[in-house]
């Protein structure tokens, strides 16, 4: 994975920050800058790191657990360096810990990394966590801090929307926080993701609807999840916003509409409304995408598709 650091516009160099030349790639990847100091950057990648490590894990060699864990990785100088690699499981840098087995938690591989600071320079991630082969998994979000020395490292997970239930597949989640100081709703935490469902009997798609939560306490804990996109029969929630005037803006493709481009707005602390616009007043102009072709899915092949590229 490299981050491109623009010293001339029209230069681009590019900076290795976790290269790896043996089998073990990054994915998916992400980035935020602290909006108060913006030599101050943090990257988040699903990161196959073990597949190259010489150990083994309760008997089992960790290149055998070589799937798709929640890597990080900063920056305290505007990317021209950068920290941390992970090199064995006593060693595992900056990856977000208690989601996955490898670093405690209870999910076989972690997918679609996102990060965003609040105002006082902290780092949220938000992430999923998942089996292969089975049917738990969950939307999880991480608070990761700065160090006077500017090591970064991060707190326990919380869970939004853990399920056992075969027939519900957290996916596609996105993270926004206000960081904005002059906010009345500075340093809340929102958080969306498509729930896909699917029939409990024969396994068949049924719908894919938008979900929201909220933290108005540094993640901890988060609301209730509320549907957002109506009876849409939506495809993955891919943007969510904080804009001028204490609004929020998601945009998300759905399947079932005449545009594939929709938005919602709402003001902060208010609730999201339920029915989805193709327009945003006050909010930013959208423009219509072709609509996507309709495809058919199964649980199986959706929860295995996950943090590879699909």
């Amino acid at each position: 994975m490299a981050e491109a650091a623009v010293a001339d516009p029209e230069r681009i160099d590019a900076k290795p920050v976790n290269q790896d030349t043996a089998g073990a790639p990054q994915n998916e990847t992400s980035i935020a800058v602290d909006p108060n100091r913006p030599s101050r950057v943090v990257a988040s990648a699903n990161d196959y790191v073990s597949r190259t490590w010489s150990c083994t894990i309760g008997g089992t060699p960790c290149s055998a657990l070589g799937d798709a864990y929640s890597g990080t990785y900063y920056s305290n100088d505007g990317g021209a360096t950068w920290c941390c690699a992970s090199s064995d499981p006593n060693h595992l840098g900056t990856l977000i810990p208690g989601v996955t087995r490898l670093t405690g938690g209870q999910y076989d591989a972690g997918g679609d990394p996102a990060v965003a600071f609040d105002s006082h320079g902290n780092v949220f991630y938000a992430g999923l966590g998942f089996n292969r082969t089975s049917a738990p998994n969950t939307v999880a979000v991480n608070k990761g801090t700065f160090s006077a020395g500017g090591a970064l490292s991060w707190g326990p997970p919380v869970f939004i929307n853990q399920t056992t239930a075969p027939s519900t597949l957290n996916d596609k989640e996105w993270i926004a926080v206000d960081s904005h100081a002059s906010s009345a709703f500075r340093d809340n935490v929102y958080v969306t993701w498509t729930r896909f469902l699917f029939n409990a009997h024969n396994g068949a798609y049924t719908q894919s609807p938008i979900f929201f939560a909220s933290s108005s306490d540094g993640g901890a804990p988060f609301s209730t999840p509320k549907a957002i996109s109506g009876s849409a029969h939506c495809e993955r929630s891919n943007s969510t916003r904080r804009l001028r005037e204490a609004k929020l803006a998601l945009a998300w493709t759905p399947g079932s509409f005449a545009s594939a481009a929709s938005i919602t707005c709402s003001k902060r602390g208010e609730t999201m409304p339920s029915t989805p616009s193709t327009t945003c007043p006050r909010c930013w102009r959208c423009s219509c995408l072709q609509r996507p072709p309709a495809r058919s899915i199964s649980a199986s092949s959706a929860l295995r598709g996950i943090s590879r590229g699909s």
